[in-house]
């Protein structure tokens, strides 16, 4: 995809497809320290973090290439971004702090929930402890700013779009994460429940990673599919 997005894109696709080659080499970079080095923490974080953003950026190429209804009015529109920037940023700190959790060793550092140690930051807690809390409070608060945004993007949105269809998405996706968080605390870090955890807060980044998307080619006056002539011709989806 990114040697077709080279070879045949313009503009932004031909950017898109520079950067996400870019960050393969990155990635693979970093997988290597991390193996060499018996992956060290900040490598390893920074890892993932490279991952979600190799993420966003492949779906958003694929939101140019394909045809979606994303229809705003121009007031809804303007207090609209003003949430949807700072609710990507911090999914995208949530995930990574997320890693640093696991690659700290902090994914069991309490076993009491809602509390630890009958506080919501127990006196003279550990770092390790201090991370663990840390992910869960934020968490708390991430949670409230996505139902806050994912209902702004509702009334915002006109008809049956893929605003509408995010917007109602997120919600969903958030007390999934919440479950699959308490799962992967009982079950002692099970497998499934981790990497689940994981898998879901990669999709609610790029929920909204294409609601800032489409905010952006709607401020344009075009949408994902009406701006496909742009597409290379490998890329496009096949007309019968």
């Amino acid at each position: 995809m990114c040697i077709l997005l080279l070879r045949q894109g313009k503009g932004g696709l031909l950017k898109a497809g520079v950067a996400a080659a870019a960050l393969v080499i990155f990635q693979g970079i970093l997988g290597g320290i991390t193996v060499i080095y018996r992956l060290p923490t900040a490598v390893s974080t920074a890892h993932l973090a490279t991952s979600m953003i190799f993420l966003c950026l492949v779906s958003g190429i694929a939101f140019a290439c394909f045809p979606l209804r994303f229809p705003v009015s121009g007031d809804s529109l303007r207090g609209l971004k003003a949430w949807l920037v700072p609710t990507l940023i911090l999914v995208y700190l949530q995930i990574v702090l997320g890693a640093l959790v696991r690659h700290t060793g902090a994914g069991l550092a309490c076993l009491d929930i809602p509390l630890c140690r009958g506080s919501l930051w127990p006196e003279g807690a550990p770092p390790i402890l201090q991370v663990h809390m840390l992910h869960r409070l934020a968490g708390a608060l991430v949670g409230l700013v996505v139902l806050a945004t994912s209902w702004r993007a509702y009334r915002a949105s006109e008809g049956f779009s893929a605003l509408r269809f995010l917007s109602l998405a997120a919600p969903v996706l958030v007390l999934l994460q919440i479950g699959l968080g308490l799962w992967s605390v009982h079950s002692a870090l099970g497998l499934f429940p981790v990497t689940a955890h994981l898998g879901v807060g990669a999709l609610l980044l790029v929920v909204f990673f294409l609601m800032n998307l489409g905010a952006i080619l709607a401020r344009r006056g075009t949408a994902g599919g009406e701006a496909r002539g742009a597409v290379p011709e490998g890329l496009r989806p096949s007309t019968v």
